[in-house]
């Protein structure tokens, strides 16, 4: 199984959203019970224990996926070395075709804090790990080949 890459901060963050999914399966588990003891009809044509169903398949679903990448992560520090582009750094690029740049950070496998930040498992965050200050990277960033300069690393 691969290892995701987190940020303290993202996977605290991961951590809390596993426990408000626990949650809302529980909130789902008690309405497909009070569906169940306010109709007879238990399978046929009651809406309160269908949306429970509904409601406690998809939360259900989505503790497994998130305690599965919890499970699967790996904290990283982030690097004092700005020669680099790696987890955790902030970057400005150039966007070569337009001359616009941006700065953002190369963030976590999941980004789930409020920040200005591309995830490294992004296409344009796996386009710049490993590059250096002055390294024109190119490739595929949504629908297009696209062409970056790395103008600095912090």
């Amino acid at each position: 199984m691969p290892q995701f890459l987190f940020l303290r901060e993202d996977l605290e963050v991961l951590e809390k959203r596993i426990a408000e999914a626990s949650e809302n399966v529980q909130s789902a588990l008690r309405l497909i019970g009070e569906g169940a003891e306010s109709d007879s009809n238990t399978w046929h044509d009651n809406a309160a224990y269908d949306e429970g169903q509904r409601q406690n398949s998809m939360w259900s679903s989505r503790v497994q996926e998130l305690v599965n990448v919890r499970s699967n992560a790996k904290i990283v520090e982030i690097p004092r070395d700005n020669s680099v582009v790696k987890v955790g750094k902030t970057v400005t690029i150039r966007d070569e075709s337009t001359g616009e740049s941006q700065t953002f950070q190369i963030g976590s496998y999941l980004i789930l804090s409020e920040r200005n930040a591309v995830s490294y498992h992004a296409p344009l965050g796996r386009l710049l790990m490993g590059a250096h200050v002055g390294e024109v990277r190119e490739g595929i960033v949504g629908p297009l080949k696209r062409k970056f300069t790395v103008l600095s690393i912090e």
